[in-house]
């Protein structure tokens, strides 16, 4: 699964990273995260970020599982044992299918 430039700004975008125009000049931009620091870039599609910027926004009683059942990751994420979003494809990556079904939840709660 290939994610785009778009669809990872928009993901970051909903887990409250800010684009700033930085300088007012229209053309240095940088990324307010969430803690208030600026930075150049969204920060890597890693599981430990998105733990760290995502799943907290869930809210309470969010159970995450990730499969693994044979050559490919799957992801579902329950809120109060209901199945709330889930990953469509099997990925290659567990942060991969994490995020796919990050994607959805994060959709489905605004």
């Amino acid at each position: 699964m290939k994610i785009t430039q778009e669809r990872l700004e928009e993901f970051w975008g909903r887990c409250r990273f800010i684009v700033e125009d930085w300088l007012g000049d229209g053309q240095t931009y940088h990324l307010r995260y969430p803690d208030g620091s600026l930075k150049n870039e969204y920060p890597e599609l890693t599981l430990d970020n998105l733990f760290k910027y995502a799943v907290p926004l869930l809210g309470d009683s969010v159970e995450i599982e990730l499969f693994y059942p044979s050559t490919n990751w799957y992801c579902q994420i329950k809120k109060n044992t209901t199945i709330v979003a889930h990953s469509n494809s099997y990925c290659s990556e567990p942060e991969l299918a994490l995020f796919e079904a990050l994607e959805k939840a994060l959709e489905v709660k605004e």
